[in-house]
């Protein structure tokens, strides 16, 4: 039997300089710091303890978590990924309680980056509050550069049981429910973690935030812009250690029986209003 992910979880990066990741997290995207300390900083953006945590550490440590709701699934993650060969590690106690988890494991796609598969993460009674109005419901998807894109997509499919919602060339947006993507696989260097996606409430909050990025000289990467293949509004940011930050709303569901679609890889295949970006993985060209 395929596992089935069940929840994209939280995503935990490493960095060099926490405090100043620290207050892009707080001040520039307005998520809800929820612990910080001088090694590690937690930030809600939702019903979850949190779903995006910053530490002193390095950038190959980066990790994204997938949340699976029965220990024995686990264990079945466990042994898929070990016949795989995948050489899963269990996480001790101590990475544990860190992540905010009953139990872990953790392993690297062909390309190198850094996964966890946990059980029974932390929620909070609390309702979400932001520090600033922008509009942010939850974090909604990741991207992942790879430089060996097909074996990464068939770990995907074929081990951890998601689908494939689109290409646009080699570039795959996969599901894990019925959004369009949780999952984007870009085929790019250097491998590992890329994007990170947030949804906010509707288009009134994608031009507010962007008249407030550019307000404050945030680099703005990318739209805002509508994306062909899943229909997501979208603004992206850079952010701290090189990671793509996107607000996005109206991303479509897909029903379970569409074939995936083939587009081109050009510009128009990323953004269906014309925005061009200058990052190669939306087939931008460096200014």
């Amino acid at each position: 039997m395929t596992l089935s992910l069940d929840n994209l979880r939280y995503v935990r990066i490493g960095t060099a300089d926490l405090a100043a990741a620290a207050r892009f997290a707080g001040e520039t995207l307005g998520l809800q710091a929820n612990g910080v300390s001088d090694k590690i900083a937690y930030f809600r953006s939702d019903s979850r303890d949190y779903s995006l945590c910053f530490f002193e550490g390095k950038r190959e440590d980066t990790a994204v978590a997938f949340e699976i709701h029965l220990a024995g699934d686990l264990d079945q993650a466990f042994d898929d990924l070990t016949a795989a060969g995948f050489a899963p590690r269990r996480g001790t106690d101590e990475e544990a309680e860190e992540r905010r988890v009953k139990s872990f494991i953790v392993f690297r796609s062909k390309s190198g980056a850094a996964i966890e598969i946990v059980h029974r993460p932390l929620s909070s009674g609390w309702r979400f509050h932001a520090t600033r109005d922008a509009g942010i419901t939850g974090l909604q998807h990741v991207g992942f550069r790879s430089d060996r894109i097909a074996e990464d997509q068939a770990m995907w499919t074929d081990v951890l049981g998601a689908r494939v919602s689109d290409w646009v060339g080699d570039a795959a947006f996969l599901r894990i429910d019925d959004l369009h993507h949780r999952v984007a696989l870009y085929p790019s260097s250097p491998s590992g973690l890329f994007e990170v996606g947030f949804a906010v409430e509707e288009l009134d909050q994608i031009m507010q935030n962007f008249y407030y990025m550019r307000g404050r000289q945030v680099r703005i990467l990318r739209g805002p812009g509508r994306d062909p293949a899943s229909g997501q509004i979208f603004l992206s940011v850079a952010g701290p250690d090189g990671i793509l930050f996107t607000l996005s709303t109206e991303m479509e569901r897909v029903d379970e029986d569409r074939l995936a679609r083939q587009y081109p890889f050009q510009p128009a295949s990323f953004c269906g209003w014309g925005t061009v970006s200058e990052l190669p993985e939306f087939a931008g060209s460096p200014a």
